[in-house]
């Protein structure tokens, strides 16, 4: 029998965007969780903005064929515009962007946690 990937938050082949928030006063945490729909590896590369769109950092993850992961903002590696890490403090009180882009078709979903809470939302399909 082959192999099937499912997805029901967000099919979107090749990019999508969302807001992020990190506060950890406040116990807040925003991530996303994706599943590669496609028989290859899938490379992500993602990119970090802040509220008046500009660059703050970029990653890459790469996801094994019909795989999947989930990470919050803070765990993807960032790296600043100058090839610098991000500082260890940098999403205790964050506020902006995360796109992505993707080599191959991915459905992805956000996810929230708050103190009591664990949320999905959707993604934004974008055209990058």
């Amino acid at each position: 029998m082959a192999q099937q990937a499912w997805a029901v938050a967000g099919c979107y082949p090749r990019a999508f965007w969302r807001a992020m928030e990190s506060d950890s006063s406040k116990q807040i945490n925003t991530g996303i969780a994706v599943v590669n729909l496609t028989n290859e590896t899938n490379t992500l590369q993602l990119r970090l903005l802040d509220d008046q769109h500009n660059l703050l950092a970029t990653a890459e993850r790469s996801v094994s064929a019909l795989g999947h992961f989930a990470a919050f903002v803070n765990e993807f590696g960032w790296k600043t515009p100058d090839d610098q890490d991000l500082a260890a403090d940098f999403f205790s009180n964050f506020v902006g962007l995360f796109e992505a882009s993707s080599s191959g078709n991915a459905a992805a979903t956000v996810i929230q946690t708050r103190p009591g809470v664990f949320a999905t939302l959707p993604v934004v399909p974008s055209s990058n």
